[in-house]
């Protein structure tokens, strides 16, 4: 298959191919200091709010008016989806990108049956050691061939949609905010379909290995990244094949 390096979660070799990132910086106050009149905060959760910037005391306010706000059903997008920034901590920037708002794009060589969009999120947020896409299937349309990596795990989350998911176990239809990881080996291997009558949107994220291989089982075949090759597994020599 053509270009298969957008098939693996932001792989090292990528050529490129990335949508722009519109990203922002700015500065987050502690909000240590809120807190209900006349409590006084035990000596841990001051020293744990005083390391963590006072994050841990902004999730748990988050999450408590989460579970108050009458317009939160399923289907809606959470609410910490809905940011996109850059935050400064410390001294250390963190990048934030929206997996629903990612600018994807398409490769005009696909395949039928493998046509999709999709947006590598790794080169965006600057991540080195994981690599993590958003793909967008279309009806009857799969990320790539039934495979498994050699060296690569790799995990896959359901944002829209349910797509069927086909392991060596059998087949599956997932739901949104499913979570699935594929080990190293034939028993990582899988495949993923969209067989609805509307989109799937799906991220997988994997480890990032700088030579990389995967086989596919139903066609017999064995790919290389580098150099980008594939090869029948039933054209393979001896050892010392060719050498002097």
């Amino acid at each position: 298959m053509a270009d298969r390096d957008r098939r693996r979660a932001d792989p090292p070799h990528a050529r490129g191919r990335v949508g722009p990132a519109r990203r922002r910086r700015r500065l987050l106050p502690s909000r240590c200091s809120r807190r209900t009149r006349g409590a006084q905060p035990l000596g841990r959760t001051r020293a744990v709010c005083d390391a963590l910037g006072g994050g841990a005391l902004r999730r748990r306010d988050r999450l408590s008016r989460q579970r108050q706000d009458p317009r939160r059903r399923p289907g809606l997008r959470p609410p910490w989806l809905a940011r996109r920034a850059s935050r400064v901590l410390g001294r250390r920037a963190v990048s934030v990108a929206n997996l629903f708002e990612v600018e994807l794009q398409k490769d005009e060589e696909d395949a039928p049956g493998y046509e999709l969009s999709y947006a590598r999120v790794g080169p965006i947020v600057g991540g080195e050691q994981l690599g993590l896409s958003v793909y967008e299937l279309p009806p009857g349309q799969s990320i790539c061939p039934y495979h498994y990596e050699n060296a690569e795990e790799e995990w896959l989350i359901v944002l829209v949609g349910r797509p069927t998911l086909r392991t060596p176990d059998g087949e599956r239809e997932l739901e949104p905010w499913d979570c699935a990881f594929f080990p190293t080996g034939e028993a990582g291997a899988h495949k993923v379909t969209n067989r609805t009558d509307e989109t799937v949107r799906v991220c997988l994220w994997s480890n990032r290995i700088a030579v990389a291989t995967s086989v596919y089982p139903d066609s017999e075949k064995v790919g290389a990244w580098p150099p980008g090759k594939l090869f029948r597994l039933a054209d393979a020599v001896d050892y010392f094949s060719g050498e002097a």
